[in-house]
């Protein structure tokens, strides 16, 4: 092993990145380390000094009335934690508070009401023309859990105005963003909370280009693509699953791989429908557009602070999948946050639904635990309201099992 020291090189370090906006200020530093004995390292294209880049992004933590809610393990919802030494006689010191953000009605003695602040989610002008739709259907689905809370229209969808003066990095703005990187398809759903409340103030969706360009994938999933699930697994997997989803909970729990798969699965039934006789160009435009809000309904999940959930799967049973009306009302699964493959008929006719495009029983569910608005002037206590909620989880619908569920060590869990 080679054993060398290295310095900082002051001279030569400085900040690459200063943005600064009302409510939060981004920096980059770029640091140069020297050594003044160098050995060759193949993982340096000069020994001699070596550079890291350094990222801080600041906020201004919101003041704006949030009430925080318990975390409930029943349910699959990102949350907060530190320690309570106030108390020394609890059982357990954890405090736990749910990832969510601060909804509001407007009215709130009416049944139905705008929120005083609506999420708003601003497309980013770098997506194609062609996807914006999708990708706008795929954020808007979530108000169907909203309005059965009493919420009007709770998630907006913008179009960012080509001559904009704003920048992204601003947490004024909630963003999805098309990014190109080629080779790699993956979509994250990435939010910022105050970390002593768990109050959402800032989310930006990212998608990768190749997430639909399935054509980079490699030549032996056109050709075949049933060798990806068999000689060429080991090989696929790595890419599927990102290195960090080995390095156990908090970190492979908050990695979100989805596009990574859908990219084999469009691959996958890009040959289906090529070889099918009953296809067209129609079917695989929907095949597509599917596709893509499945991608987004289920990132936007996540930046509205739910979970996977890989148990949702089960919710429905093989007649109930293969029946046409079924599957137009429900949806594949019980959940929109699970990872579903694509649905393709085994008669070879092309179905209706090819993905998930549809919120289900779980996702209403997750919903209504973390927004359900509390009245003080209740009979019950929060705690009393939530605990009602919760107790549902022994429904065959509302089945949850997450990440550390699926891809741990043992897999009976799931």
């Amino acid at each position: 092993r080679a054993k060398m020291s290295y310095s900082l090189d002051k001279g030569n370090s400085y900040f690459s990145l200063l943005k600064s906006f009302p409510h939060n200020s981004e920096l980059e530093i770029t640091l140069y380390f020297k050594s003044s004995s160098p050995q060759p390292l193949f993982t340096l294209a000069d020994s001699r000094s070596l550079i890291h880049r350094y990222r801080y992004s600041l906020s201004e933590l919101p003041d704006d009335g949030y009430r925080p809610r318990a975390a409930d393990d029943r349910i699959g919802h990102f949350y907060t934690l530190y320690q309570d030494y106030t108390s020394p006689l609890r059982d357990d010191p954890y405090v736990r508070y749910i990832n969510r953000w601060h909804l509001v009605k407007s009215e709130p003695a009416f049944k139905r009401s705008r929120p005083v602040q609506p999420l708003i989610f601003w497309l980013e002008n770098t997506i194609p023309a062609a996807y914006r739709e999708a990708v706008r259907e795929g954020v808007l689905l979530w108000n169907r859990a909203f309005e059965r809370l009493g919420f009007e229209n709770a998630l907006e969808v913008r179009q960012m105005p080509e001559d904009a003066a704003w920048d992204p990095a601003d947490v004024r703005y909630n963003t999805i963003r098309w990014i190109v990187k080629p080779g790699d398809a993956y979509a994250m759903g990435p939010f910022r909370a105050n970390p002593l409340t768990g109050q959402i103030y800032d989310a930006d969706i990212r998608i990768s280009a190749d997430a639909l360009r399935a054509r980079y994938l490699e030549f032996s999933e056109f050709v075949e693509p049933s060798s990806w699930a068999a000689g060429t697994l080991p090989d696929v997997l790595p890419r599927w699953l990102h290195p960090l989803a080995t390095a156990g909970e908090g970190t492979s729990s908050l990695l979100c791989r989805y596009d990574a798969g859908m990219a084999h699965q469009i691959a996958f039934g890009q040959q289906w429908l090529a070889l099918n006789k009953g296809a067209d160009s129609e079917d695989f435009q929907r095949f597509i557009y599917q596709a893509l809000v499945n991608i987004v309904a289920h990132e936007v999940g996540h930046t509205l602070g739910l979970r996977h959930n890989f148990k949702a799967s089960s919710a429905y049973d093989a007649a109930q999948l293969r029946d046409r009306d079924f599957r137009a009302q429900h949806g594949l699964s019980g959940s929109i946050m699970d990872y579903l493959p694509a649905h393709l008929t085994a008669e070879g006719k092309p179905p209706a639904q090819y993905f998930q495009t549809t919120l289900g029983p779980y996702d209403y569910w997750a919903i209504e635990y973390a927004y359900t608005p509390y009245d003080p002037q209740s009979d019950i206590s929060e705690a009393e309201m939530l605990g009602r909620i919760a107790r549902r989880s022994a429904e065959p619908a509302l089945r949850f099992g997450t990440d550390e569920d699926a891809f741990g060590s043992s897999s009976r869990g799931i």
